[in-house]
């Protein structure tokens, strides 16, 4: 026959460790644990560092560099390698071109004029009296286009660069344009690409201080 079910229920070995109930089924307290989602990393936690910096100055510098010293290098090859000649401004007239920007829905539109000067020289290539015309960069302003062509005045002496395959095309070897040129460009790149570099080095030399130590 079976035992009384009292006699089962005292022969049962009786729970002893009081403190497994409550950390089973009882309250924690919350100071004592944290969850896992609250717990951070302080290593992995977002800051600004040199390195991140560096990189920044240096991203920034990049198209700064493409649309400045590529004209540039263009430039300097042309004063290098094709042929010299002294011209001399024969004649000039202001083109204006007059547009109107804007238009769009919630946008109201304005004027955008741009204003050129093309003046007209005459010089000498592989023995032989040319002419050819030069025309300045578009400005937004007359008084702008005013400035450069206060250099080019009639009978004003230019000296000049021309294409060895086609005199047609001239360049001027220094060209006065107000306002900001291609080497104004690449001297704002280099002062975001130096900075730059500098700090991306003195990172890297923080980081390699401590296992040199070690």
């Amino acid at each position: 026959m079976g035992k009384p079910i009292a006699e089962r229920m005292q022969s049962a070995s009786p729970v002893t460790d009081y403190q497994d109930i409550i950390t089973l089924f009882g309250r924690r307290d919350p100071f004592c644990e944290q969850p896992a989602y609250e717990q951070r990393d302080p290593q992995r936690s977002p800051r600004i560092s040199k390195r991140s910096v560096g990189r920044v100055l240096v991203y920034l510098s990049i198209p700064l560099l493409l649309l400045g010293g590529i004209p540039s290098t263009i430039h300097y090859w042309h004063n290098a390698y094709w042929p010299h000649a002294e011209a001399t401004v024969i004649a000039g007239e202001f083109h204006e071109t007059q547009q109107t920007c804007g238009g769009q829905p919630h946008v109201a539109s304005y004027s955008c004029d741009e204003y050129r000067y093309r003046c007209t020289v005459s010089y000498l290539a592989n023995g032989e009296l040319r002419e050819a015309n030069i025309e300045s960069p578009p400005f937004p302003r007359r008084a702008s286009a005013q400035m450069w062509a206060n250099h080019f005045s009639r009978g004003q002496r230019l000296v000049i660069i021309y294409a060895p395959l086609n005199p047609k095309f001239v360049q001027l070897v220094d060209t006065p344009s107000p306002g900001i040129d291609q080497f104004d460009i690449v001297k704002a790149a280099l002062c975001l690409l130096v900075p730059g570099l500098l700090l991306i080095l003195a990172a890297r030399s923080e980081q390699a201080a401590p296992s040199d130590r070690s």
